[in-house]
């Protein structure tokens, strides 16, 4: 496919290596979803971004609120692993604080938000029925 696969540093920054081998430029947290915008302005290749759930919340939300607001198409993977995953398993707004024995938190549904933001097509996969997506 001549598709542009703009990623982010995290996790998914290993889909570069086999088997997936997708990726073609990693710059900054959060760049996956602004350069996107980008791209999906510069040209007519199909665009489709990664990053994972920590990194949407710390600079990737804003990113998309742009893409909302500008009409920018792009496919944005959110991968969501409930945990800062790749830097020490630090909690995020959407992790759940009750697995770490801790209460009195909120947590922030990534799909719901993403919708409030005005995303028009949101679909959630699941990560091990790989035959239904």
């Amino acid at each position: 496919m001549d598709i542009i696969c703009p990623n982010d540093i995290g996790c998914y920054t290993l889909g570069f290596l086999p088997p997936l081998s997708t990726g073609d430029f990693v710059i900054c947290m959060g760049s996956s979803v602004s350069t996107s915008c980008g791209f999906s302005k510069a040209t007519d290749q199909k665009v489709i971004s990664f990053i994972g759930d920590s990194t949407f919340f710390h600079s990737g939300i804003t990113g998309l609120v742009n893409a909302v607001f500008n009409n920018h198409n792009f496919t944005l993977v959110i991968l969501e692993n409930g945990i800062t995953a790749m830097t020490g398993h630090q909690p995020h707004p959407a992790a759940d604080m009750e697995q770490f024995g801790l209460s009195g938190y909120g947590r922030v549904n990534i799909e719901a938000l993403v919708k409030a933001i005005g995303v028009q097509h949101v679909s959630v996969i699941k990560p091990f029925k790989v035959r239904k997506a």
